[in-house]
């Protein structure tokens, strides 16, 4: 029969390790959980990461928000009311 290659698991990205490995001093973990597969792999794209903070930090800004206009006083919500209307209009 077919011997399947690598650890023997099906669909194992990671080859066996040999004992010419072990020689060498090259470890190989025998089993990356899905998980931490999708996160190596997330990790090494740079756009994701970056995206990821900006969409952070524009969630901070948003919760943050009422906080910060109780901290700055009535005086913003009174210059910048949305119901009154402006002498320019």
């Amino acid at each position: 029969m077919h011997e399947p290659s690598g650890n023997g698991r099906a669909g194992s990205p990671l080859p066996a390790a040999s004992a010419n490995d072990s020689a060498h001093g090259v470890t190989r973990p025998t089993h990356i959980s899905p998980s931490r597969d999708a996160w190596q792999r997330f990790k090494r794209n740079r756009p994701a990461v970056v995206s990821a903070w900006f969409l952070a930090l524009l969630l901070l800004a948003v919760a943050a928000w009422p906080f910060i206009l109780k901290i700055s006083g009535a005086n913003f919500a009174q210059l910048h009311d949305p119901d009154q209307l402006s002498d320019a209009q």
